[in-house]
């Protein structure tokens, strides 16, 4: 395959596709090759392109909306695989009306198929409406806000493996923990398309006010600027924000790149950021918490892409 020629008549690859494009931070250097997938064009050219990227050698990585992750400024080798589908349609089943069953497609925005499900009087996520991200980013990340995470509600979900065949994973399957996935691991490595959902019954005005308390809560308390959203795992019994800010980090700028002074678990990019930029932020912020508390911050968001061997060894100590 070239750059410009369909996969099928419905999605083709581009090369060299600039990741900054495509993540809520706004950085990152270019994608070898990028392939952008929703639900209209349905699961065949995303098996297509998995098949070609098998038969050619062709390392493959999967982003949705985002958020929750660092592009390296050398761009990322392979294929890159935007899953995305800008309309929350979703299905119910309420064969079970005390536990309905709600479909939908991982490209869908994890906020607006939370929203959806509310509005049908569907409880269980309205801790995510305003969240970034995608639903199959939330089921791969275990995302979670206000006491809730997606495997509380997660069912099942289809994985097309990296070599075009479709499995279903269910719950124990992806041996959720916080903020963690057989998926996020690579235990379990493919592209999740349809994910299933087991909610319950609710009132749609309680569950509207609600979720418009979380999601006021969110914009008041986290900035709105361009960020990745929680740089740092919580660690047990503390907050990340609450260690960095202890440690005077709120404002603390490398290039363009800044704690924010909002929350001090966010880096915002000024403008112009570099991903080295942020990630040296990130870095001081673990080694001033390890000084001064002798609790090492594990990263939330997930560092993809050529990193320089020098920034690698620097991360992963």
């Amino acid at each position: 395959m070239t750059a410009g020629v369909p996969v099928t008549d419905r999605a083709a690859m581009i090369a060299n596709e600039p990741l900054r494009r495509h993540t809520t931070l706004h950085v990152g250097g270019p994608a070898d090759w990028f392939l952008k997938i929703g639900a209209a064009q349905g699961d065949e050219p995303l098996r297509d392109a998995l098949r070609w990227a098998a038969s050619e050698g062709v390392p493959v990585t999967v982003i949705g909306g985002g958020s929750n992750m660092l592009v390296a400024d050398g761009g990322v080798a392979g294929l890159v695989i935007k899953v995305l589908t800008p309309r929350p349609m979703i299905q119910i089943d309420r064969t079970d009306p005390a536990a309905p069953i709600v479909t939908g497609h991982a490209g869908m925005l994890i906020s607006g198929f939370a929203e959806a499900c509310g509005e049908r009087g569907l409880a269980g996520l309205e801790w995510a409406v305003g969240l970034p991200g995608t639903l199959g980013g939330a089921v791969a990340n275990n995302a979670g806000a206000h006491g809730g995470e997606m495997s509380t509600s997660f069912l099942d979900a289809t994985l097309i493996r990296y070599d075009g065949t479709p499995e279903i994973v269910t719950l124990g399957d992806l041996a959720y923990t916080y903020r963690h996935s057989a998926i996020k691991d690579g235990t379990r490595r493919g592209v999740l398309t349809t994910v299933r959902v087991r909610l319950s019954p609710g009132d749609p005005a309680q569950l509207r006010a609600r979720a418009g308390e979380y999601h006021a809560w969110r914009k008041g308390a986290q900035p709105q600027a361009a960020s990745a959203g929680s740089l740092f795992q919580n660690p047990p019994g503390d907050a990340a924000g609450r260690l960095i800010e202890a440690c005077g980090l709120k404002g603390f700028t490398v290039g363009q790149a800044q704690v924010s002074p909002v929350h001090a678990n966010f880096i915002v990019n000024l403008g112009k950021a570099s991903a080295a930029d942020v990630l040296a932020v990130g870095d001081h912020c673990r080694a001033c918490v390890r000084a001064q508390f002798g609790i090492e911050l594990q990263y939330e968001v997930q560092r993809i892409g050529r990193w320089a061997a020098r920034e690698a060894e620097q991360h992963d100590e």
